[in-house]
């Protein structure tokens, strides 16, 4: 299923763009610290209607993210 066959949770729309960026955080903190030579990134999902951006952990780190993270409860 591409991003494009889900409609926005917040306005419905089913106009989506998609990009892969770091998630390291160059001159800012590290959005997500699993390792120091680790290069995670995130799949940003942004409405073309409303603007709503959501931010996914890339498949291939999610296992770190579940070794190095606490579950929460």
């Amino acid at each position: 299923m591409s991003a494009n066959d889900k409609a926005c949770r917040n306005c419905g729309s089913f106009e989506s763009y998609v990009q892969e960026v770091s998630a390291r955080g160059g001159y800012g903190p590290d959005l997500l610290p699993i390792g120091l030579f680790s290069m995670p990134t995130f799949h940003m999902h942004i409405c073309g209607s409303c603007g709503l951006i959501d931010w996914y952990v890339s498949p291939k780190y999610l296992y770190d993210v579940k070794k190095k993270f606490s579950r929460e409860r």
